[in-house]
């Protein structure tokens, strides 16, 4: 019989224990730390914004912001860009959060592919301000990429789709010609316009 209290009082004590640590203070704190932010600005704050990857380097200016905004390509060559694109990736970069930071004291860059990033992204403020995002290397596990930021102290864990998304080439933002409609070309045949 006592052997049976026991071996109750054990298995008690055990799921005391398991609901204790399940849903103590520090493992509810845990759980609710938000996504860390990357930025602090807003997308309408972007000037311009320069993209370095494997393939090279270019920058997007915004040139006017009424009626509505409009952006260019201003190097390596000036050329047109569609501003929902522009400001789109404007505002996909003020929005950026990471999956988490590494809890890393002084990381060492070049552990996370971070000395040599594979895409630089260089963000021109209207203030004058300026801000880099580094992607680095592959993570191991979780299917993410190492980024850090201009500041460099710290090291995060960004989505590798998210990473990916931000991955552009200059023809990613170029207008795209507009198709005719089959019932639209048929209408065009009728009338004699080409």
């Amino acid at each position: 019989m006592k052997r049976w209290l026991l071996v109750l009082g054990v298995l008690a004590l055990a799921v005391a224990l398991g609901a204790f640590t399940l849903y103590s203070p520090a493992a509810r704190k845990k759980e609710q730390l938000p996504n860390p932010k990357l930025f602090s600005f807003a997308g309408d704050d972007v000037a311009e914004f320069t993209i370095a990857g494997p393939d090279g380097s270019f920058t997007l200016k915004r040139t006017a912001e009424q009626p509505a905004p409009r952006w260019e390509q201003a190097a390596p060559e000036k050329a047109p860009v569609e501003a929902a694109e522009a400001s789109f990736y404007a505002d996909q970069l003020a929005g950026l959060t990471a999956d988490r930071e590494l809890e890393v004291e002084h990381p060492d860059l070049a552990q996370y592919g971070l000395t040599k990033p594979e895409l630089t992204v260089t963000v021109k403020l209207r203030d004058g301000a300026q801000h880099v995002l580094y992607v680095g290397a592959e993570a191991p596990v979780a299917m993410a990429r190492y980024v850090t930021t201009d500041a460099k102290n710290r090291v995060y864990l960004l989505s590798s789709f998210t990473a990916d998304q931000l991955k552009k080439k200059p023809a990613d933002f170029r207008p795209q010609p507009k198709t005719s409609t089959p019932s639209e070309a048929g209408k065009a045949a009728e009338t004699g316009q080409k």
